[in-house]
């Protein structure tokens, strides 16, 4: 499978803010690409609970073996999903960036092993850096800092 930024126009790119700083290939995981019908698909967002709840069921070592369907996730989410085809539309923007790819010649998808990587990543930098949580004792601290200059 090829993915394409939907900015995409066939010719050569000059690294911009949409791309790695490694090596300078887009960046997939935040700017939006094209399926195989050539239609944009959002990236995740994982600022929105749905998807990150979703990101970290899809980790949980009960679906590394066999993988799992649409309508297990459904059964295990139904706070934050109502029905299989809105889990459908969020893993549609994981599968066309090859986080989660589908089992040839059965219903089950399987998280991929970049997939591991960036949802690990990406939910561990969420919750222990982007929203850190300051302790009460440290809060404490801080504040008998700022009362005493």
């Amino acid at each position: 499978m090829t993915i394409m930024p939907a900015s995409s126009t066939g010719s050569e790119e000059t690294p911009s803010s949409s791309t790695t700083k490694c090596d300078g290939e887009p960046d997939i995981f935040s700017n939006p690409v094209l399926d195989h019908l050539n239609k944009k698909v959002t990236p995740p967002d994982l600022r929105k609970d749905r998807q990150f709840i979703l990101c970290e069921e899809l980790l949980k070592p009960k679906y590394s073996l066999y993988g799992f369907k649409t309508a297990d996730l459904t059964a295990v989410l139904p706070q934050y999903f109502r029905n299989s085809t809105q889990i459908r539309y969020e893993l549609k923007k994981l599968i066309v960036r090859g986080i989660v790819e589908k089992k040839k010649s059965q219903s089950f998808y399987t998280v991929t092993g970049l997939g591991w990587k960036w949802l690990w990543t990406s939910i561990t930098s969420k919750s222990y850096f982007e929203n850190p949580i300051i302790s009460k004792s440290f809060k404490e601290v801080l504040i008998a800092i700022f009362i005493i200059d």
